[in-house]
C-alpha cells in the first residue's frame, strides 16, 4: 500500500518466485493448493451466480454481444500483435495468444468493484461483463484444443507420476522415490527390469507384485499391476515418465513422430550434422551450434516444439533449460529440399 502498487500483482510475483524454488514436500503442497484453488473457484462462481439476475441480462444482450465481438475479434488480437511485435513471435503463436482471452472469473470480479463503490450504472457494468464472459466461455473455451491442432502448436503430453515420495536427505533435496504402476499400455510392459534404459541418476529401488516385495527382481519382466520403485532426480523425471508410464496419446504426438527418431545435443554444430548427412550448408560459420541457430531463427527464444529445416532434415526443440536449447530431435526426410 505504501508503494501504491497492486496487491494482486505482488502476490502473483511472490508465487512465481516461490514456485520456482526447490521445496521439500512440494508435491503435497501443490496438491493442497490446487484443491484450495478449485474450492475457491467453486465458492466464487456460486457467489457470482447469486448476484446475477437473468431477467436483467436480456436488456443488455445486444450491446454485450457487440462488446464481446469487438473484444474477441479486434481488441485482444490487436493488443497481442502490438505487444509481441518487438519480440519476433511467429504469426501462429500470436494468433493463438490472441484467441486465448476473456473467459474466466477475473473480469466479473473486477466488474464487482463498481457495485461495491455504488457507482452510477454499476449493475449495467456487471451484467455486460458477465454476458461477455459467458460468450467467451462458449465460443473460445471449447475451441482452444482444435485451434492448437490447426496451428500445429501441440506438443507431446508429459504424463504425471503416479506416486511420489520426496526424500529428506542432506544435500539431496531433489531426489525422489517414485512408484510407477504398470498399466496395459505402459511402454515398459514385457521388459526385464535390468533391461530398462534409465536416465542418468535414476536407479531401480525395488519391485512390488501382488502386494509382495520381489527380492530378486532384476530378471523379472514387468506385468500389468506391477509397482516399480525408482530413485530419480526431479531434473530427469520427464525422460523416465516416457519409459515407465502408459502412452495414451495420439499417434501424431508420440515422441518418434513428433520429435523424430534421433536425439542430438544442442551443442552439436550445423557443420557436423551436415557432413554426417551429406548436406550442403548455406551458412559460412562452421562453428554455429544448434542452440545458436534456434536463437537466430526464433528471436523470442526457442521453446519445446519449435522447428527449423536443414536440407531434408527437420530439427525440433526437445528440451530447454533457462532459455537455452539442451536437446534437439531429428526427423529425416521432412525438411526443405533447399538448405
Amino acid at each position: 500500500m505504501n508503494l501504491h502498487g497492486s496487491g494482486f500483482l505482488a502476490v502473483y510475483i511472490a508465487g512465481l518466485v516461490l514456485g520456482n524454488r526447490p521445496l521439500l514436500a512440494s508435491v503435497s503442497i501443490q496438491r493442497f493448493h490446487d484443491g484450495i484453488a478449485w474450492l475457491a473457484q467453486i465458492v466464487m462462481f456460486l457467489m457470482l451466480g447469486l448476484l446475477v439476475t437473468p431477467s436483467a441480462l436480456l436488456p443488455v444482450a445486444l450491446p454485450a454481444m457487440a462488446v464481446a465481438v469487438s473484444l474477441i475479434f479486434v481488441a485482444r488480437p490487436l493488443a497481442v500483435w502490438l505487444s509481441l511485435l518487438p519480440f519476433g513471435f511467429p504469426a501462429r503463436d500470436q494468433a493463438f495468444i490472441g484467441w486465448v482471452g476473456l473467459r474466466g472469473a477475473v473480469p466479473i470480479i473486477l466488474a464487482l468493484f463498481p457495485l461495491l463503490a455504488d457507482l452510477p450504472n454499476a449493475p449495467v457494468y456487471f451484467n455486460v461483463a458477465f454476458f461477455v464472459v459467458m460468450i467467451s466461455l462458449v465460443l473460445q473455451g471449447w475451441t482452444l484444443a482444435p485451434l492448437a491442432r490447426r496451428l500445429n502448436l501441440e506438443i507431446p503430453y508429459v504424463p504425471g507420476w503416479n506416486r511420489r515420495l520426496e526424500l529428506d536427505l542432506p544435500g539431496q533435496l531433489e531426489l525422489e522415490l517414485v512408484v510407477y504402476v504398470q498399466e496395459r499400455d505402459s511402454a515398459a510392459i514385457g521388459q526385464a527390469v535390468d533391461s530398462l534404459t534409465l536416465p542418468d541418476g535414476a536407479s531401480i529401488a525395488g519391485l512390488i507384485r501382488d502386494g509382495q516385495v520381489v527380492r530378486d527382481y532384476r530378471q523379472e519382466r514387468l506385468t500389468v499391476g506391477d509397482q516399480l520403485l525408482v530413485l530419480v532426480p526431479s531434473a530427469v523425471a520427464e525422460v523416465l515418465d516416457r519409459i515407465l508410464t502408459s502412452e495414451k496419446i495420439p499417434e501424431r504426438l508420440r515422441d518418434t513422430n513428433f520429435y523424430g527418431e534421433f536425439v542430438l545435443d544442442a551443442n552439436a554444430t550445423l557443420r557436423a550434422i551436415a557432413d554426417a548427412y551429406g548436406i550442403a550448408l548455406s551458412v559460412d560459420d562452421d562453428t554455429t551450434t544448434l542452440n545458436e541457430q534456434f536463437h537466430r531463427e526464433f528471436k523470442h527464444g526457442p521453446v519445446v516444439g519449435d522447428r527449423l529445416s536443414l536440407g531434408p532434415l527437420e530439427l525440433v526443440v526437445r528440451e530447454t533449460e533457462e532459455g537455452e536449447v539442451i536437446r534437439v530431435g531429428l526427423k529425416i526426410g521432412t525438411g526443405d529440399t533447399d538448405s
